[in-house]
């Protein structure tokens, strides 16, 4: 009877109608510590229906485990009969080592969270498999309600504190017979979750790859299976701050197992998912390379459409890894609707493709830049480049010339074919126009102690602050008053950037702000300009698109001068 009942359920679990549990919970009668939980130590009628169970669970192709189910609650309590909230020091003190006492004096209130797991898993041969906590569902429990008369193990309460109420917890523990279809195996494992399916499709990609065996083993189907499940699955992480890891180890294995059909959905349900955090690139490069070359450039496409407005440098990162792999050496051209959707967008010509815009997009960074000229240069798509440079020009506010556009134009110059592109060419001129400009005036530390005055302030205070900072004559100021008033010009001075060193003198009374006077200014345009000379010369000593390197006189006078300034 048992057995018939089990391979009825096995194959209606093949039927798309079916709505049955994937697993089967038959609680045991009698109470196991986990040191206790065998199938030859089980008691009475538990180990008759471990006898007939084993027998039916292999007729029936089942898998059989005994394991231990638990519930786990935590919600909210309310204090009961003459106890108050505010309860006397006597009374915590005399019942916190009574647990019944104590407990009686609490009533449960609003369930807030309830876990439900199983664990412990143990064989009919006594063998522990390699199986973590799983979760389960009430209606996998047979008979159905089994558990709600049972009692808790363990149940505590906990007493208001600052601004949160009384709460309590309580555990129910009872060893239970677990069984699922063998067929069904996968479904039950992906039950648990990505922290267990991942590790476990990466096992298996590894063992198969090991194996040597083709796609049509039991290993490969069992490892494509699990996939289907997981990214069926897949949970929606909106905003681009998810866990980049775990897709990395997805692809990661989807590309050792060369599952292209798995492979491509992935790539399709990125964007719906937020699924792309940029650290993927180079994984997704890896696998884009298994699918054919017009369905890659579709898939990444999608990705750069969706991402580009929130992520423009990691989705020119994606492009660039693309551009340069062997996939599309013969056919950049396929890769020109992926590079014009990112350059539309990060000019503003395309709104992005995201329904949400609620957290603020990545930074720019040289990189970005670097990333997309590159890109743009290996598929040959010079018009799509000048519309780059153009836009960062026209926006120094954005693409800062000393933080982007620099740094930028110095990695590109020594990527060697890079550089010979006219785009790069008019970046590098634009840089050195720059960098000319600064360094023509000349250098030379202040001639006395008259130093620029900022302060926007008018108070009394900041007015006196403010003398002093364009006197020539005066290097010292001591400035003895309240602290808020101390505080408030020092604030002034370090808002504002003045040349001026501070310290307290505590003194007499009130203490005083001792203001001293430095060449912070000027020590800075020292380092910026030996900055400024060491990237000049970097760029100059590349060649200009079908020219010589610029080492003409301006090169002369530039280390002329670095020599007197470091003199």
């Amino acid at each position: 009877m048992i057995t018939a009942l089990l391979r009825r359920w096995v194959a209606n679990k093949d039927s798309p109608d079916d709505d049955s549990p994937n697993k089967l919970i038959y609680p045991l009668e009698h109470a196991y510590t986990p040191a206790e939980l065998a199938f030859d130590a089980l008691k009475n009628a538990d180990a008759a229906a471990a006898g007939v169970l084993i027998r039916a669970a292999n007729e029936a192709e089942c898998d059989l485990h005994l394991a231990l189910v638990s519930i786990e609650e935590t919600g909210t309590a309310e204090y009961t009969g003459y106890a108050s909230r505010r309860r006397s020091r006597w009374y915590r003190d005399r019942y916190e080592d009574d647990e019944d006492g104590y407990d009686d004096d609490f009533e449960i209130g609003e369930l807030i969270e309830r876990t439900l797991t199983i664990s412990d898993w143990r064989q009919p041969d006594g063998s522990k498999p390699a199986i973590t906590a799983l979760p389960f569902e009430e209606d996998e429990l047979c008979p159905p309600g089994s558990f709600d008369e049972l009692e808790p193990d363990e149940q505590h309460f906990h007493e208001a504190t600052g601004n949160e109420g009384a709460t309590f917890e309580r555990t129910y523990r009872r060893a239970a017979f677990v069984l699922w279809p063998r067929t069904r195996r996968l479904a039950v494992i992906h039950q648990a979750g990505l922290g267990v399916t991942l590790p476990y499709l990466s096992d298996l990609a590894a063992r198969w790859e090991q194996s040597g065996e083709s796609q049509a083993s039991p290993q490969w189907h069992d490892a494509h299976t699990l996939a289907g499940y997981m990214l069926r699955d897949w949970p929606a992480s909106r905003g681009y701050y998810g866990n980049g890891d775990q897709v990395i180890c997805m692809v990661a294995s989807l590309t050792q197992l060369r599952d292209t059909a798995h492979l491509d959905t992935l790539l399709d349900i990125m964007p719906a998912k937020w699924m792309y955090h940029g650290s993927e690139n180079e994984a997704l490069t890896r696998a884009a390379g298994l699918l054919l070359p017009q369905r890659a450039s579709e898939l990444v496409e999608q990705i750069i459409a969706w991402n580009a407005q929130m992520m423009p440098g990691a989705c020119a990162g994606l492009l660039a890894r693309i551009g340069e792999s062997d996939q599309f050496g013969n056919s950049p051209v396929l890769l020109h609707p992926a590079a014009t959707t990112l350059v539309q967008t990060l000019t503003g010509q395309r709104t992005s493709a995201r329904p949400d815009h609620f957290l603020p997009p990545d930074p720019i960074t040289p990189s970005l830049i670097e990333d997309l000229l590159t890109a743009l240069a290996r598929i040959d798509a010079p018009l799509l480049a000048d519309l780059v440079v153009g836009h960062v020009l026209a926006y120094p506010a954005s693409f800062d010339l000393d933080a982007i556009v620099v740094p930028a134009i110095l990695t590109l110059s020594e990527r060697g074919p890079t550089v010979k592109s006219a785009s790069v060419q008019r970046l590098r001129s634009a840089a050195l126009a720059h960098l000319r400009i600064r360094i023509a005036p000349p250098l030379a530390p202040p001639p006395d102690f008259a130093r620029a005055n900022p302060i926007l302030c008018r108070c009394a205070h900041c007015a006196g602050l403010g003398r002093f900072l364009v006197d020539p004559t005066r290097r010292e100021w001591v400035f003895k008053a309240a602290e808020k008033d101390r505080r408030h010009v020092e604030s002034a001075i370090t808002v504002h950037g003045c040349d001026v060193d501070c310290a307290t003198s505590r003194v007499g009374r009130p203490y005083s702000l001792i203001c001293t006077k430095n060449q912070a200014s000027y020590e800075r345009r020292v380092r910026q300009r030996k900055e400024d000379l060491r990237n000049l010369e970097r760029l100059e000593s590349v060649p200009e698109q079908g020219g010589l390197p610029g080492a003409g006189p301006y090169r002369v006078n530039v280390q002329e001068r670095e020599t007197d300034d470091e003199r």
